[in-house]
């Protein structure tokens, strides 16, 4: 994000966008439901620490970004009631620990980062593209993608 403007970043990252999908009964997910919002923190490109393009010119790379998010998921108590916890307690990796639970089954971490990048890209390349980030949508050009999670 370096080489925006300082007004682009700070809209970008001010701006905080929503999910939720706990109630809904038409998505046919095996996993627990999520309800969280979430913000951009950085966007960046591949080669921004040599080259001198910002995410605007995204001439050969693509465009990655991290996002911070606070909310929370759908686990069990147990075996049969399910729970509504905050996001960072569920989704923390316990080294020595059994991460298991019987909604996200095991490495319950790994899984609901990968279904928190699977849900917010759309919404994010979609928001991105009112700045003239990642427009094209050639192989290199245009690709977005989520990098990092933190937890608000």
């Amino acid at each position: 994000m370096k080489r925006l403007s300082k007004k682009i970043q700070q809209i970008i990252k001010k701006k905080t966008f929503s999910f939720d999908d706990i109630n809904d009964l038409s998505d046919s997910h095996y996993s627990g439901g999520l309800k969280i919002t979430y913000r951009i923190q950085r966007i960046g490109t591949e080669h921004e620490s040599w080259s001198k393009e910002s995410p605007n010119d995204n001439i050969c790379s693509g465009v990655y970004i991290n996002i911070m998010v606070s909310g929370l998921v759908e686990t069990h108590d147990g075996w049969s009631n399910k729970v509504l916890k905050p996001i960072r307690e569920v989704a923390r990796h316990d080294k020595f620990g059994m991460c298991w639970d019987s909604l996200w089954g095991s490495q319950q971490h790994k899984k609901i980062r990968r279904r928190i990048r699977q849900v917010v890209r759309d919404q994010i390349t979609n928001y991105i593209k009112l700045f003239g980030i990642g427009m094209s949508d050639t192989h290199y050009n245009g690709r977005v993608e989520i990098r990092l999670i933190g937890w608000d």
